[in-house]
Formats: C-alpha cells, sequence, structure tokens
C-alpha cells in the first residue's frame, strides 16, 4: 500500500509537468499564423529591382526626346507601366521639349547623344502606393553646326522622387517629381509643377 501511493506521488507531479508544457507553449507561442496570414492578404510590396527597370526605360526614353536623331540606348518604357497621369505629363513634356530643341537649333547647337544612370535609393509605402527615391546621373553631348562636338559634355546629378501605384496589371509609374524643382534639371527633363508658360521661357 505504501508502495502504491509513493508512486501516486512520483506520477501526479510528472503527468502535471507532461500536461502543463504544451499549455504553457501555447501561451507563450507568436500567433505566427495569424501573422501570415496578414501578410498574405496585404499582398506583395514594389521591390528596389523592379522600380529600377521601370525607371531606366522611362529616363532613357525622356533623353532621347532631347537628342536631334531620338536614339534610345535600352529598352522603352512600355505602355501597361505607366498611369494615364504620367503619359499626359509625359506627352506635354514632349512638346515643350521639342520647343527647346527648335529655340538651341536657332542659335546652331543641337544634342547627339547621351548617357543615363538611375540608382535607386529607397522604396517605401504599401501594397497599393510605393514611393521610390532614386539618383539619376547622365552625361548629354552638344555639338555646333559650324564646329562639331563638344569637347566638354555636360553632366549633371539629380535626386527625384517617383510613385507608383499597383494596379490590375501590376505597379505602374504615376509621377516623377525633382526634389529641387526645376533648377539645375537637365536639358531632356521638364518639371510638372511649373506652369506651361514658364516652362516655355527656358
Amino acid at each position: 500500500m505504501k508502495l502504491l501511493k509513493i508512486g501516486c506521488v512520483l506520477i501526479a507531479p510528472l503527468l502535471l509537468l507532461a500536461g502543463g508544457g504544451p499549455a504553457q507553449e501555447a501561451e507563450l507561442a507568436p500567433s505566427g499564423p495569424a501573422h501570415v496570414v496578414a501578410v498574405a492578404e496585404a499582398g506583395p510590396t514594389l521591390t528596389a529591382a523592379e522600380a529600377q527597370s521601370v525607371l531606366e526605360a522611362s529616363v532613357k526614353d525622356r533623353t532621347a526626346e532631347a537628342l536631334s536623331t531620338p536614339t534610345p540606348d535600352g529598352p522603352s518604357l512600355e505602355e501597361a507601366k505607366s498611369s494615364d497621369k504620367f503619359k499626359a505629363t509625359r506627352e506635354r513634356e514632349k512638346l515643350l521639349i521639342a520647343e527647346r530643341k527648335v529655340r538651341l537649333q536657332t542659335f546652331g547647337f543641337h544634342y547627339t547623344s547621351a548617357s543615363t544612370t538611375i540608382q535607386v535609393v529607397e522604396v517605401t509605402g504599401t501594397d497599393s502606393k510605393a514611393t521610390v527615391k532614386f539618383d539619376e546621373s547622365g552625361t548629354q553631348y552638344l555639338a555646333s553646326d559650324a564646329t562639331g562636338p563638344s569637347d566638354v559634355p555636360e553632366q549633371y546629378r539629380v535626386q527625384a522622387t517617383a510613385t507608383f501605384l499597383r494596379t490590375d496589371l501590376g505597379w505602374v509609374l504615376d509621377e516623377v517629381l525633382a526634389d529641387d524643382g526645376q533648377f539645375g534639371l537637365p536639358f531632356s527633363m521638364v518639371d510638372s509643377r511649373l506652369p506651361p508658360e514658364a516652362e516655355g521661357r527656358r
């Protein structure tokens, strides 16, 4: 009888420990599955690589508009990769750049070629809207109708912010604005925040 009592005394704590272990783990464990579901429902955010690809194509298209013979040296921006707002802004930019080219030609100069480099600095936002900070560095080669290519190319660096929106077709470029406004912008870039009259006088 004594042996039976001793056995019960020894077994009872073991049962409590065995039963209490999982219960304690359940209380202490983080709500992993709920967190995973929340992330899955939020959807993927814009990656730096996706933003870089779209921005490179956009900048090369824009730069080509400034040349006397547009020859983009890279992939063009696909129609599905930009919003209607961006397309409308780009059409306005094309008209202003064309006016600048005519004005520059009256002085006997024109741009023959250009090269650009895009570096994404930061991507922030949500699954539906993203803000991308990036640096644009470029070199534009000017030539004179009288003396030929200039020995000193024009170089620039612009820090800009792009806005991307997520649609049924994926991420699209909605807006690009230079952080420092119209000052120091390259020949190929238009500050869309200025009224057309002000841009026309540049």
